[in-house]
């Protein structure tokens, strides 16, 4: 998954937390696998851009799922991530 994260959260999140969305009346929670931070685009000035971008590798129960998780009309939904617990 990819998407937008509020500057203020940027680098905390982390492989091993777990994120939370809305699919379809169905609530899941998933554990993030891999994180990868990008740059905003480059004609953009880097301290006034409020946002940055990110991509999230989530672990799914099996290949069911992952097709229903690409199937949704899930774009720009709030997720919420918690972190795990060490």
């Amino acid at each position: 998954m990819t998407g937008n994260i509020d500057v203020k959260h940027h680098g905390q999140i982390e492989a091993g937390n777990y994120l939370e969305f809305n699919l379809e009346d169905v609530i899941l929670v998933r554990k993030i696998i891999g994180v990868d931070y990008f740059r905003p685009p480059h004609y953009l000035d880097y301290d006034e851009v409020k946002t940055r971008h990110a991509g999230l590798l989530i672990e799914c129960d099996n290949d069911e799922e992952l097709i229903q998780i690409l199937d949704a009309k899930s774009i720009r939904q709030t997720a919420i991530i918690y972190k795990s617990e060490k």
